[in-house]
């Protein structure tokens, strides 16, 4: 909309202060209202152009991790791949009233081969692929294929290596997801499951961010029944919650993987002494061996101690796990790592195991060390 001027005020040049002073009684409302539709009128226009359907945030990002090193039991140097790549997409949109909806895919690949990584193999969204709803005060519903309850807020936060790296202490102490090793020495079932199919997992934080002292909690189911039970079983579930004060962080999962008699329960203490932090962590469980009128669950046991610290531009992990099942000693591994970071996004990182028994196989003389050296690069 244009603005009428008289034509003795078009040109800047032949206008005197006093004139323009004089003339602003006459033409100030006139100029008022003119601005006044015109802002209206653009402000209808922006809302009626903007496409209804366009999303608040669309991100793409990952990570690149490439190591080259030598396993536990092995004697040769090799291409590894244990720290994962990943490609993620998450697009969320906020509707009004505070509601958000959330859709995020996770991809993992071996970057070696270029290949879908062996997760579980046919799976291409091996991390995660749900879509979600949260709205404040209410709470947060996913449904698709996520973690449950119990790692994420317990069993997950126990490993300085974060389950990666040649030096990963979880999967030999709080979160033994090998199920090949437990079946090999006469157990059977998925203790603990780790991640679910076809679930539904509800989060409830009462604090205003995920990072704020306050208590979390979560709840998580899943209909889908696996076939390879053989005592039969129900449906997965797994509840959790955390406490945060301070520099504690204290948490406990409890999940049931489906079968008759197999279940797991988790705890995890954190200190945080800003330039060192310590972890603890302790699981229990049992798994589904037997049969339906004989049922003779095993029984399994894992904890591990360590931390982190600042060391120059780096940070230094250090721990060690420990687990016994069937009343054997099954596994343990020490393991000490360094990152170098080159940037907020860029790592070298390194690190050195030692471990005398691995998924109850026994390790003899050098055959015991591991040791990786690999690059990392976030975007």
């Amino acid at each position: 909309m244009k603005t009428i001027v008289p034509e003795e005020y078009r040109d800047a040049d032949r206008l005197s202060v006093s004139r323009f002073k004089a003339a602003l009684p006459l033409w100030g409302p006139r100029l008022r209202a003119a601005v006044t539709l015109e802002a209206c009128a653009m402000a209808l226009l922006g809302s009626a152009v903007t496409p209804a359907w366009s999303q608040d945030v669309v991100r793409l990002d990952g990570r690149v991790s490439a190591a080259i090193g030598k396993r536990a039991g092995n004697s040769e140097l090799q291409y590894l791949d244990l720290s994962l790549s990943q490609i993620k997409l998450t697009a969320i949109e906020r509707l009004p009233g505070g509601v958000t909806v959330t859709a995020s895919l996770d991809h993992r690949l071996n970057l070696g081969s270029g290949t879908t990584a062996t997760l579980l193999p046919g799976t291409f969204w091996s991390g995660h692929s749900y879509v979600s709803v949260s709205a404040p005060g209410v709470g947060q519903l996913l449904l698709g294929r996520f973690y449950t309850a119990a790692l994420v807020l317990a069993q997950d936060r126990s490993d300085p290596f974060a389950g990666e790296t040649i030096a990963d202490l979880r999967s030999v102490s709080v979160a033994p997801f090998e199920i090949q090793g437990l079946m090999a020495k006469g157990g059977s079932g998925w203790i603990p499951r780790g991640r679910v199919n076809n679930g539904l997992l509800y989060s409830v934080r009462p604090t205003s961010s995920w990072s704020s002292d306050g208590v979390d909690l979560m709840l998580g189911v899943s209909p889908e029944r696996r076939g390879e039970r053989p005592t039969g079983g129900g449906r997965h579930w797994s509840v959790a919650a955390a406490y945060r004060k301070g520099p504690w962080y204290i948490g406990v999962g409890h999940e049931d993987p489906e079968g008759r008699t197999d279940r797991f329960s988790s705890i995890v203490v954190t200190r945080d002494l800003k330039s060192v932090k310590l972890n603890f962590g302790f699981s229990a469980g049992r798994d589904n061996a037997g049969t339906a009128t004989a049922p003779a669950p095993k029984h399994y046991r894992g904890w591990l101690v360590g931390g982190t610290a600042r060391l120059g531009t780096g940070d230094l992990r250090f721990g060690y796990g420990s687990s016994s099942f069937d009343g054997h000693h099954y596994g343990d591994k020490l393991g000490l790592g360094y990152r170098y970071h080159l940037s907020r996004r860029t790592y070298l990182y390194s690190d050195v195991a030692y471990s005398r028994k691995q998924l109850g196989q026994s390790f003899d003389g050098s055959r015991r060390t591991g040791f990786d050296l690999g690059l990392a690069t976030l975007f």
